[in-house]
């Protein structure tokens, strides 16, 4: 079960990392001269929505660690977090 926590840890990681990569890329090759606020509100929600999930990841993982018993609970949270996110990355593709 610790492979889970190391590897949503990276993954979490990786992926706000390259969103806020995103984000800087936005800003710089902006030649449609879209105003800043409007890009940062288009692109700055995925850095965002990855630092909330690294520290709820982080909360969970302490809880976890100091009882056994919330391993399931953790491992139940992330499924989830992964079945929303399978659900709107669907709804996105196929509507």
């Amino acid at each position: 079960m610790k492979l889970l926590a190391y590897f949503t840890r990276a993954l979490l990681t990786l992926a706000t990392l390259a969103s806020l990569l995103l984000l800087a890329v936005a800003f710089l090759f902006n030649d449609t001269g879209e105003p800043a606020n409007r890009l940062l509100a288009i692109w700055g929600v995925y850095p965002l929505i990855g630092i909330i999930l690294l520290i709820v990841n982080e909360i969970l993982l302490r809880r976890t660690f100091a009882s056994r018993s919330f391993w399931k609970v953790y491992g139940v949270f992330w499924a989830c977090v992964a079945g929303a996110g399978g659900c709107a990355w669907a709804i996105y593709v196929f509507i």
